[in-house]
């Protein structure tokens, strides 16, 4: 068995990176007031987000992402609000076999490519198997190098998950350490929180804030 992890990759470009993360966390917050949720001590949290550091990306981890706390339907919400604020895409990965990227834009999703459906999972069509093959004309203005899209593709078509998602993120300036994880990463399906998962490596409470909400009383 594999690792389990999904996490919101949020594209900062050539934003000013400080100015563009306080932007970020405060729209965030607004999206999760939008959404019925207030703040709260991590004690009496149902969920919780870590926002990292602002670099071509912005990666953020939300809980809903995996483990206990697992939500799919409030971790897509969120990254479709999101969108409006930057372009933001969701990364998946499935017992480290299965790797999905969801872009969204303007409140929309913009487009998708996963390698497999999951590892327990076939697609049930060739219609379904070509929605997730990838646009990638629609991923060249977050590339580094706007002429490597055929080195996009041939990536794409690429056998195992953990190589597509290791050369992506190097073609599209994702953090290659911290796309990786989540809020937890499943270690063979026993959730780990982040930054005990990073913990030989670097102390990540130095470079992520944690903030934690439960739904509102008066909601």
């Amino acid at each position: 068995m594999g690792d389990d992890f999904s996490n919101h990759q949020v594209f900062v470009g050539a934003q000013n990176p400080d100015e563009f993360r306080q932007g970020f966390i405060r729209y965030l917050k607004k999206c999760l007031s939008l959404d019925g949720f207030e703040e709260r001590i991590a004690q009496e949290a149902t969920r919780a987000i870590a926002v990292g550091p602002a670099e071509k990306w912005l990666c953020v981890y939300d809980s809903s992402g995996n483990g206990d706390d697992a939500n799919p339907a409030q971790f897509t919400a969120l990254s479709l609000q999101l969108s409006r604020f930057a372009p933001a895409v969701d990364i998946h990965m499935d017992d480290s076999c299965a790797v999905h990227f969801h872009l969204y834009e303007n409140g929309q999703e913009s487009d998708r490519f996963g390698n497999i459906k999951s590892v327990s999972r076939q697609w049930e069509s060739a219609e379904e198997r070509l929605s997730f093959r990838g646009k990638t004309d629609l991923w060249r203005r977050f590339l580094c190098d706007q002429d490597s899209e055929k080195t996009l593709r041939r990536t794409w078509d690429e056998e195992y998950a953990t190589t597509i998602l290791s050369q992506t993120a190097q073609l599209l300036g994702w953090n290659e350490t911290l796309c990786e994880s989540g809020f937890t990463i499943g270690y063979d399906g026993i959730p780990v929180l982040y930054y005990d998962h990073f913990s030989d490596e670097f102390d990540a409470a130095n470079i992520f804030d944690e903030w934690y909400f439960a739904p509102s009383s008066t909601r």
